[in-house]
């Protein structure tokens, strides 16, 4: 799944270099990032203080503006990245659960949060969904089943380029139905039995 959130980040226009701010502890991810030549470069820093890793990740990267990205939202669109920088958005919370882009100067990170990074004290700026609120649709990884899920939906969408937003939204529907509106709506399931489709990360 990393190959897809790295593929949307290098793809958006407005994104210079991609780093990958990783637990120290993790030698095998970061062996991956490296045999796969993925992100400009990567920082391995505390597994447990997100926060500083990020902190430290930022400092050395010398960033202007900082776009977080996490690694459970792979169908992300380049599009919906360069919206939230030009735009200077850190909140997609009106967007379906999994396109999730935050952007902001590295200097919040003073004021940020140790396990979640962003802190829910901060004055958030919304990037309007065209579409009202498509929260309840559900495109993250999470559970077992979200991972069922997400390669259902790898599956008909585009191989060799990250998928837009519209995309995303219509293979979810076309594999799940009409999706039923509203806040306390459980987000639909795909069936259980998806045998034969390929890893997400291909």
């Amino acid at each position: 799944m990393l190959a897809w959130v790295y593929r949307a980040a290098k793809a958006a226009e407005l994104v210079d270099h991609v780093w990958f701010a990783i637990p120290s502890k993790d030698t095998e991810l970061a062996k991956y990032l490296t045999d796969h030549a993925l992100g400009d470069n990567c920082w391995c820093g505390s597994e447990l203080d997100v926060l500083r890793r990020y902190k430290e990740a930022a400092s050395a990267s010398k960033a202007d503006v900082v776009v977080r990205l996490t690694a459970d939202c792979p169908f992300l669109d380049p599009w919906l990245i360069d919206q939230c920088i030009e735009h200077h958005c850190d909140s997609t919370e009106n967007w379906p659960d999994g396109m999730d882009v935050q952007v902001f100067r590295p200097h919040m990170l003073e004021f940020g949060d140790t396990e979640h990074v962003v802190s829910p004290k901060w004055v958030r700026p919304q990037l309007p969904c065209p579409k009202g609120s498509l929260r309840h649709v559900r495109v993250t990884l999470d559970t077992p089943q979200d991972l069922l899920d997400l390669r259902a939906i790898a599956a008909v969408l585009p191989a060799n380029r990250a998928p837009t937003w519209r995309e995303t939204l219509a293979a979810v529907r076309s594999l799940k139905g009409t999706f039923r509106a509203g806040k306390e709506a459980d987000p639909p399931r795909l069936p259980d039995v998806l045998e034969g489709v390929q890893p997400v990360a291909g």
